[in-house]
């Protein structure tokens, strides 16, 4: 835990009351200049079965359509830049160690329907 979970919304998954994958959402200001998805976890014998793609989706849909965001910033770790990619996150920097661990920085924007 930080002090920036005092302001973020907490998504999480459980089985049979155990919390098995995690996320938090950071209101815009508190991070980047956009709303943040960070903290995305899933224990490992959920892995792989759409755990994770279903907390990111969510937690998009939350951002765009109950906070009322059009842009939502990122930092993922590398290795997961075609899973951020499916949802529509574009690479906007490049590869920086966060705690050891190689990251990028990614944008989601909404695209307008004109």
């Amino acid at each position: 835990m930080d002090s920036k979970d005092e302001n973020a919304y907490h998504l999480f998954g459980e089985d049979q009351g155990e919390v098995v994958g995690y996320l938090r959402i950071l209101p815009k200001g508190i991070v980047y200049k956009e709303a943040a998805i960070g903290r995305v976890l899933t224990k490992q014998t959920y892995r792989k079965k759409g755990l994770s793609l279903e907390m990111v989706k969510r937690a998009i849909d939350y951002i765009l359509d109950d906070i009322g965001e059009d842009a939502i910033r990122i930092s993922a770790q590398a290795y997961l830049l075609k899973f951020y990619e499916g949802f529509g996150f574009e690479k906007t920097s490049d590869v920086y160690l966060e705690d050891g661990i190689e990251h990028i920085e990614m944008l989601y924007k909404r695209l307008s329907v004109e």
